[in-house]
């Protein structure tokens, strides 16, 4: 029910429009580049999938609401996990694109990063890091839902050793000792890069996640495609936004959140939330009490700094 004299955009029907139609329109592009109509299909599933799970969490009961992105991540994340990754014998962990971008070869693997991590961030956020990841999938179901909200430290900084890791393991195998990871579907060892990474992701994912009792241990420090995505997400023209006449300082967005955002010191600065930790999860926007809490385009660059702890008012 809509509060007199406040917002309400918990039910916006526009961004499963907008994600269904980026996704459309990446198809129909790679469809008139490369000559195949597969690319055109497969994005428009995709698009199908995740515009269905915003249009679910918009339409359903505050209680109901993750069953929508809950339903794309299943539908996106083992389509690509089974069609891309183990019957297209592509590794699409981020030492896959480092193969095939050292060797210059334009494959299903690079088309997915730049779709869903480089270039697509700019305009859907990391909409897929929330509502297609196969890793976040599995650790949507682990115990631990409510982030701990702990001081994260140093731990960040373990993503990017693991990026430069990736990528120097990669290099010395090409460079170095002269590797040849194959490149077409009858000798390519993609499917076992990609079920063995796909392994010690779950191992050390699952791990974390018990150690910290924090389901997104993983996705907030370990994660090595967050290089990526984190830096798309600063500009991208899809974010969370509020008004801060109409914000109570209830926190409950901030307590919900999967990633540690502080929705509201945003809100309560009068800017969009720019932080680039946002995974456009949406679980602020059904938790906020006062309806408040919605999404929005626009243009604006996240600096990186955290606005200050507003003071409630009296």
């Amino acid at each position: 029910m809509r509060v007199e004299g406040k917002d309400d955009r918990s039910h916006q029907l526009w961004p499963a429009l907008y994600v269904a139609g980026f996704f459309l329109i990446v198809g129909l592009g790679l469809w008139l580049i490369e000559g195949s109509i597969g690319s055109f299909i497969f994005f428009c599933l995709i698009g199908l999938s995740v515009g269905s799970g915003f249009l679910i969490h918009a339409l359903a009961a505050k209680r109901r609401k993750s069953i929508g992105r809950k339903i794309s991540l299943a539908l996106v994340g083992i389509s690509l996990f089974i069609g891309a990754g183990v019957f297209g014998r592509q590794s699409f962990q981020i030492e896959g694109f480092f193969f095939y971008g050292l060797a210059g070869v334009f494959g299903g693997v690079v088309t997915h990063y730049l779709v869903a991590k480089i270039a697509g961030p700019l305009f859907i956020g990391r909409g897929f890091c929330g509502w297609g990841c196969w890793i976040w999938m599995v650790f949507d179901y682990l115990p631990w839902r409510r982030s701990p909200q702990r001081d994260k430290g140093h731990w960040p900084k373990l993503r990017i050793v693991h990026f430069a890791a990736s990528l120097g393991l990669v290099a010395l195998l090409v460079y170095g000792l002269g590797y040849d990871h194959g490149f077409t579907w009858g000798r390519t060892d993609g499917l076992w890069w990609f079920l063995g990474g796909c392994g010690l992701y779950y191992a050390v994912g699952i791990s974390l996640a018990y150690i910290l009792k924090d389901n997104r241990a993983f996705c907030k420090y370990v994660c090595p495609v967050t290089v990526f995505v984190r830096a798309g997400n600063r500009l991208s023209v899809l974010k969370v936004s509020g008004s801060k006449g109409n914000c109570t300082l209830c926190r409950s967005c901030a307590k919900i959140c999967p990633m540690d955002v502080k929705v509201y010191r945003y809100i309560h600065d009068g800017t969009r939330v720019l932080d680039p930790e946002c995974t456009l999860c949406q679980s602020c926007i059904g938790a906020c009490p006062q309806g408040n809490l919605g999404l929005s385009l626009g243009f604006d660059v996240s600096t990186g700094r955290m606005p200050a702890e507003p003071v409630a008012r009296k």
